[in-house]
C-alpha cells in the first residue's frame, strides 16, 4: 500500500490555505500559475496513494485548491476555466466524501452564476448546496450559505425568498455567537459585517438603495483602506446603489476608486461591475462628473469582453 507522509499532507493543505489568503490582495496573474502548479502537485499525490486514510484529506485539499483556481479564472473572466475548475472541485469533494465541502463548492458556483446574470442557475445551485449541507453543519457555514442563497434569489428579483434567506443567515449568526464550534478553515469568515455586504448586494439587485447603501457602507468600513478585490467589488456595488438614488457624482467617485483597485489587481470581475455602473450612468453622460469618469476609464471599460 502506497501512502503519503502526514507532514506532506499537512504541508499541501497549509499551502492551499495560504494561497487563498493571498487571493484578495494579490494580482491575479501573479497568483494563478502557482495555484495551478499546486493543484497539479496535490493531484499527483492523490493519484499515487492507495491509502484510504490519506485519500480523503488529499481530495479535500484538492477541492479547496480547485475552488481557488476557479476564483482566479473568474477574475480573468475565463468562463471555460471557471467551469472546469468547479467541476474538479465538486469531483474532489465527492472523493473526500465531505458533504459540507460539496455544499461549499455549489455555493461558490452559485455566486459566480449571479455575477454572470444566470439567475435561474444561481438559484438551482444554491438549492443544491442547501440540500448537501449537513444538519450538523457549523452555524457559520449555515450563515454563509444562506447569504449566498439570498444573493441568488435577488438576482431573479424574488424579494420574499431573498429576505427569508437573509433572516436564516441572521439566525445562524446568532447561534454562532453562542457556540465554540469552529467553522472549517476554508470557509470565508462570517460575522455581522460580512452579512452586511451580502445584504447590500441583495439590495442592489432588488433596486432597494435604502437597504443597499447603509449595508455596503458598513461593509466597506469593516474592510479598512487596503486595496482588495472584495473592496473593489463592494465599491462598485455601492456606486450602483448611488446611481439608483440619482447621486451621480458620488457614484462616479466610488466607481473610479473601484476601477483603480480592480485594474491594479487584474480583477476583471470588479471591472465588469464598474462597467455596469457606467452603463447605468449613460442617461447622465452629459454631466461633468460622468465626463470626468469617462476620461479616466472608458477606454479600458470598452475593451472588456461582452
Amino acid at each position: 500500500m502506497s501512502s503519503v507522509d502526514n507532514k506532506s499532507i499537512e504541508a499541501v493543505t497549509s499551502a492551499s490555505r495560504s494561497y487563498r489568503q493571498l487571493w484578495s490582495t494579490t494580482p491575479t496573474e501573479d497568483l494563478r500559475e502557482p495555484v495551478l502548479a499546486h493543484l497539479r502537485l496535490i493531484a499527483r499525490l492523490l493519484n499515487a496513494t492507495t491509502s484510504e486514510k490519506d485519500h480523503a484529506p488529499l481530495a479535500a485539499a484538492a477541492s479547496e485548491t480547485a475552488v481557488l483556481a476557479a476564483w482566479l479564472a473568474e477574475d480573468l473572466w475565463d468562463f471555460d476555466a471557471v467551469q472546469r475548475h468547479y467541476q474538479e472541485a465538486r469531483a474532489y469533494a465527492e472523493q473526500a466524501q465531505d458533504d459540507l465541502l460539496q455544499a461549499y463548492t455549489a455555493g461558490c458556483r452559485s455566486y459566480w452564476a449571479t455575477t454572470t446574470g444566470s439567475g435561474t442557475e444561481a438559484v438551482k445551485l444554491a438549492q443544491r448546496a442547501t440540500s448537501r449541507l449537513p444538519r450538523t453543519a457549523p452555524p457559520a457555514a449555515q450563515a454563509w450559505l444562506a447569504a449566498r442563497e439570498a444573493t441568488a434569489h435577488a438576482t431573479v428579483h424574488n424579494e420574499p425568498a431573498a429576505s427569508n434567506a437573509l433572516i436564516r443567515a441572521e439566525q445562524a449568526l446568532e447561534r454562532m455567537n453562542g457556540t465554540t464550534e469552529l467553522a472549517p478553515p476554508w470557509l470565508s469568515p462570517m460575522d455581522d459585517k460580512e452579512l452586511s455586504r451580502y445584504r447590500g448586494y441583495v439590495g442592489v439587485s432588488l433596486e432597494l438603495p435604502d437597504m443597499a447603501v447603509p449595508a455596503l457602507t458598513e461593509a466597506l468600513d469593516s474592510f479598512g483602506p487596503a486595496p482588495t478585490k472584495w473592496r473593489a467589488l463592494t465599491l462598485s456595488k455601492l456606486a450602483e446603489a448611488r446611481v439608483q438614488t440619482d447621486d451621480v457624482e458620488e457614484a462616479c467617485n466610488l466607481g473610479a476608486e473601484a476601477f483603480l483597485i480592480a485594474k491594479h489587481l487584474g480583477d476583471m470581475w470588479s471591472l465588469m461591475a464598474v462597467r455596469t455602473v457606467r452603463v447605468l450612468l449613460s442617461p447622465m453622460e452629459h454631466t461633468q462628473a460622468v465626463k470626468a469618469f469617462d476620461e479616466r476609464m472608458l477606454s479600458t471599460l470598452l475593451a472588456l469582453p461582452r
